[in-house]
């Protein structure tokens, strides 16, 4: 599985998908059960990308000294 390689992946600090079905978001979801880092599952890609930067900005500052 795919997700089991990305977890190891130390750059990668989150996930977000954009469904465009009801079948698309339950494979979203199911998906997210073997992402151990925080994963988003949203209907637009504004949402996941505003969601997205919630998650990097604490640790784009962090590395900063902000």
């Amino acid at each position: 599985m795919i997700y089991t390689e990305l977890n190891k992946v130390e750059s990668l600090k989150a996930f977000a998908v954009v469904y465009y079905s009801k079948l698309g978001k339950g494979n979203a979801e199911l998906e997210g059960q073997f992402f151990k880092k925080p994963f988003g599952i949203f209907e637009t890609q504004s949402e996941a990308m505003e969601w997205m930067n919630q998650q990097i900005n604490p640790i784009l500052n962090k590395k900063k000294g902000y």
